[in-house]
C-alpha cells in the first residue's frame, strides 16, 4: 500500500483525488470504483498490475472519498464522471487505456467507451454486463423495502444511515452486499412497546410543523417513522430500515480486516453520503442520448457466482445467454463460483490473474 502514490488534479470546477502506482511510460488502467467503495477497493489490482508492468490509476469520483463533492448536488450525474475521466486523463497526458470497472463505475466507463472510443483500448467489468442504461422498469418488480426503492427516496437513506457512524454504516453495507440475497428489509414489523419512546405532544407538533414548513427530507423521514401515537423507534430501531437488517454482533468478513473498514470509515466520515446516494442510485434515469450501444472493442466480464446482483430481474439469464453479446460482441467471460458482490476484495489473485490474462491478450 505504501507504494501507491496520491496526487489531486484540478478539473471541471473541482478538485479530485487520483491513487496511482507504475511508470509515466507504461499502458495505463484506469480503475473505476462503485458505492460504498473508493480508490482504495482497487487495491490489490494495483499493485498486480504495476508489478506487471502497467501504470495504474484509481480516482475516487467526484463526492467520494477524498475529492470535493459536486457544487451542486441535485445537478449531479453519471456524465459528470465521465467528463471527470476526460480531463483527469488529458491533465495526466495519457492517450489511450484499459478501462476496469465495477457496480455503479460500469455505466460512465461504458460510455466513456462509446463517447471516446479511440481513447480506450478494452474494458474490464466486474459483475455488470454492458447493456443500454437507464432502463429503471424492473425497479416496480421489487418490493417497497428492495434497498434501491429506499435508497432512491431522499432523506430516507440520510436518516437510515444518520443514527450510525459513517464506519457502521460502510460495514454494514459491506455485510449485506457480500450476502447472495437481494437486500430487502419486511418495512412493517412487529410492534415492541419495549422499544418504543413517546414523543411529548408539544414536540409531535413542532416535528409536524417542520414536515410540513421547512420540507426538510429529515423531518419528513422522522415524521413517517412516528406513529400517530407519537411514539419513535429508540435509535430508529425496528422501523424496517436497510441498516436495521445486519445485526450489530454479525462479524466482520473474514477477508475485509478491521484496517479496511477504518480507511473507508474515514473517508465516508469526510465525504458523508449524500452524493454517493445521489450517483448512483437517485441518477438512474439519466439519459445518455447515445445513439450506438456497442461496444466493438475486447471485453472480459468477471463474475461471482453468489453475486446477490445475479438476482436483479433477467441478470443471470442475461449473462449466461447470448443475448449478453448483443452490445459487446466481442465479450469473454469468466465465473468466480464462490465469488460475492466484492470479488475483487475476497479473491484478488483470482481476478488479478484474470485481469492480466486479458490485458497481455488485448494490449
Amino acid at each position: 500500500m505504501e507504494k501507491i502514490a496520491h496526487k489531486f488534479v484540478q478539473v471541471n470546477g473541482v478538485k479530485l483525488h487520483v491513487a496511482e502506482i507504475g511508470t509515466e511510460s507504461s499502458p495505463t488502467v484506469v480503475f473505476l470504483h462503485g458505492f460504498p467503495e473508493i480508490w482504495y477497493s482497487w487495491r490489490h489490482q494495483m499493485i498486480a498490475v504495476a508489478e506487471a508492468g502497467y501504470r495504474a490509476i484509481a480516482p475516487d469520483c467526484r463526492g467520494y472519498g477524498l475529492s470535493d463533492p459536486p457544487p451542486e448536488t441535485e445537478k449531479f450525474g453519471f456524465s459528470d464522471l465521465i467528463d471527470d475521466l476526460l480531463a483527469i486523463l488529458d491533465y495526466l497526458g495519457i492517450d489511450k487505456v484499459s478501462i476496469i470497472t465495477k457496480d455503479s463505475g460500469t455505466r460512465p466507463g461504458n460510455h466513456f467507451a462509446l463517447l471516446h472510443p479511440t481513447r480506450v483500448t478494452s474494458v474490464i467489468s466486474l459483475g455488470v454486463p454492458h447493456r443500454p442504461f437507464g432502463d429503471t422498469s424492473y425497479l416496480k418488480e421489487m418490493p417497497e423495502g428492495f434497498y434501491v426503492n429506499r435508497w432512491r427516496e431522499p432523506g430516507r437513506a440520510e436518516a437510515d444511515f444518520g443514527r450510525l457512524d459513517a464506519k457502521t454504516v460502510v460495514r454494514n453495507i459491506y455485510i449485506l452486499f457480500s450476502r447472495s440475497e437481494i437486500p430487502i428489509t419486511s418495512g412493517g414489523q412487529q410492534r415492541d412497546d419495549n422499544q418504543l419512546i413517546k414523543v411529548e405532544s408539544q414536540d409531535q407538533e413542532l416535528l409536524k410543523n417542520g414536515m410540513m414548513v421547512l420540507d426538510d427530507d429529515f423531518f419528513q423521514m422522522i415524521g413517517r417513522m412516528m406513529g400517530d401515537d407519537g411514539f419513535l423507534p429508540k435509535d430508529g430501531k425496528n422501523c424496517g430500515e436497510i441498516m436495521d437488517i445486519v445485526e450489530p454482533s454479525t462479524p466482520l468478513l473474514s477477508w475485509f480486516t478491521e484496517q479496511d473498514l477504518s480507511a473507508y470509515g474515514a473517508l465516508y466520515e469526510k465525504s458523508g453520503f449524500l452524493n454517493p446516494l445521489k450517483v448512483p442510485y437517485r441518477s438512474m434515469e439519466e439519459e445518455d442520448n447515445i445513439v450506438d450501444q456497442v461496444i466493438k472493442i475486447p471485453m472480459l466480464l468477471i463474475v461471482g457466482g453468489k453475486d446477490y446482483f445475479l438476482k436483479f430481474p433477467g441478470v443471470e439469464d442475461l449473462i449466461k445467454s447470448e443475448e449478453v453479446k448483443r452490445f459487446s460482441p466481442n465479450l469473454e467471460i469468466e465465473w468466480i463460483p464462490e465469488g460475492s458482490h466484492f470479488v475483487q476484495e475476497q479473491f484478488p489473485d483470482r481476478v488479478n490473474s484474470l485481469i492480466l490474462a486479458f490485458l497481455r491478450n488485448h494490449n
